[in-house]
């Protein structure tokens, strides 16, 4: 039996107005469960209080953070299309990003989270725009700034700068003048933030603030154990899609190739990031979505038979099940 996945590749439009309608209610379902939501007290003292806002408010929460979501879904479209990262028409990483999103109801109260998101993926724009060009200081100080300013929310944004480095050799690009431009676009914020921060408040005891951002733990261990298995799927469906792309690599063009190991090391850094420091796990998750939608829309997309088309299948059904089960059986 041929599984045909055509029609959520290429939906019409009524059927991408039934997705995104199916998506919007898994995305409110987690006004069934907010009593289990975890809070996030993460970032610096402004972001902490508007975290601490919206944790307190779950339907503005929700409706600001879908809206940013359904931006960085737009964004997601329009750089696959404009660099053919995926060769041809694909409505499925804005479908695989949006219902990740939708099932990870943490992430709905950390807004800031998504907002830095676009930030960091105009900067993938940018960066995406230099290839072999030695000469790009301007598109290298751009990139490193927006991500930079990320940084001003939650601090370990700023590990994304050696991954601008990485992309600048993939996309042969690297020169002292580049370099140089990413250095200055990522302390030129935090200068005139900590000029700032010093005169308002003379005691610099917010520096411990900025230090502990980066407390290294493993908060996915006191996750619940349904949520574990549920991220082991993800991971195995993952790694099964990477092993498709990395086969199919060699029929795109060696600036598609680059831009798609940029892409890979973006998500296991982000993957990484989530992972270690304890108090951002929900941060880099919709960093986390991003990468993996984009990079297991690839092979789902272009390989031909059935084995992806289960795989589509599974990736769905298990983020259905999932928002199911804690429907059902709330996290305590």
């Amino acid at each position: 039996m041929k599984i045909e996945i055509r029609n959520y590749v290429v939906p019409s439009i009524p059927m991408a107005l039934l997705l995104i309608i199916l998506v919007t209610i898994i995305w409110f379902s987690d006004l069934f469960i907010h009593k289990s939501i975890q809070s996030v007290n993460a970032g610096n003292a402004l972001s902490v209080e508007l975290n601490q806002y919206f944790n307190q408010h779950l339907a503005i929460s929700n409706i600001v953070s879908l809206l940013l979501t359904a931006l960085n879904a737009l964004l997601l479209g329009q750089l696959n299309n404009k660099y053919t990262i995926i060769r041809t028409r694909t409505f499925l990483p804005v479908l695989f990003y949006v219902l990740l999103m939708a099932c990870w109801h943490e992430t709905h109260t950390v807004v800031l989270s998504h907002l830095v998101l676009s930030f960091v993926m105009v900067a993938m724009f940018v960066i995406f725009n230099v290839y072999r060009n030695r000469n790009a200081s301007e598109q290298a100080f751009l990139s490193s700034f927006l991500v930079a300013v990320s940084s001003l929310f939650f601090e370990p944004m700023i590990l994304y700068i050696p991954l601008l480095w990485i992309g600048l050799i993939l996309f042969h690009s690297l020169s002292l003048r580049n370099f140089l431009a990413t250095i200055i676009g990522a302390v030129t914020p935090w200068i005139l933030y900590l000029v700032v921060r010093a005169y308002l408040q003379p005691d610099i005891l917010w520096l411990n603030q900025l230090t502990s951002s980066f407390d290294i733990g493993f908060s996915v261990l006191t996750r619940p154990f349904s949520e574990i298995i549920y991220l082991i799927v993800l991971f195995i469906l993952f790694m099964i899609g990477l092993v498709g792309l990395t086969s199919n690599m060699n029929q795109d063009s060696m600036q598609t190739r680059s831009m798609l190991i940029f892409i890979i090391y973006f998500a296991f850094l982000s993957f990484i990031y989530s992972m270690i420091f304890v108090k951002h796990f929900f941060v880099f998750l919709p960093f986390v979505g991003l990468g993996y939608a984009l990079l297991l829309s690839h092979p789902v997309t272009l390989k031909k038979g059935n084995f992806f088309g289960i795989i589509f299948m599974i990736f769905i059904f298990v983020n259905i099940i999932f928002v199911a089960f804690n429907i059902l059986f709330p996290p305590q």
